[in-house]
């Protein structure tokens, strides 16, 4: 099955857990970018303001297209119990094209991802097969592998 691992990353959490599993799944990764980063403690706050109002911002056109492939892998932090903007931005302009969905999350606490998951399929349409949760500290430490053997993963 050919697949394609898309993330976002501010802090490289989510660039940790995208390769790990594209190196896993022998998948093509795409970073997300967007045009005008978040970065720096202005970057933050504003990346707080977006996600509140899930705003929709402008992304650098992708390398991958996601028409391509059987399965698509998406990473994304949480933000403000949101996808980050990036995210819904590229699945606002390519879910359509996305056939099979799997969505990992990073956040503070692993139980983000369902609602991330159940947003994203209300106000984009998506079928999003499968959901796995991470914690940032499960990140750090490398965790990632063994929690999806555990869960009967790859």
């Amino acid at each position: 099955m050919k697949t394609l691992v898309v993330y976002y990353s501010r802090t490289g959490h989510c660039k940790a857990l995208a390769t790990t599993l594209a190196d896993a799944m022998n998948a093509d990764c795409e970073r997300l970018l967007d045009v005008h980063p978040f970065r720096g403690p202005f970057g933050f706050i504003r990346g707080i303001v977006v996600g509140i109002r899930k705003k929709l911002i402008h992304i650098c056109p992708p390398q991958y297209q996601p028409r391509e492939y059987d399965q698509i892998v998406m990473v994304t932090p949480v933000w403000v119990n949101h996808a980050a903007p990036a995210i819904r931005s590229y699945v606002d302009q390519y879910g359509d094209m996305c056939r099979k969905l799997q969505l990992f999350t990073i956040s503070k606490q692993c139980d983000k991802v369902n609602q991330v998951s159940e947003e994203l399929q209300a106000t984009f349409g998506l079928n999003v097969q499968n959901t796995v949760g991470f914690t940032s500290a499960e990140i750090k430490k490398g965790d990632v592998l063994e929690k999806l053997k555990a869960m009967g993963g790859s």
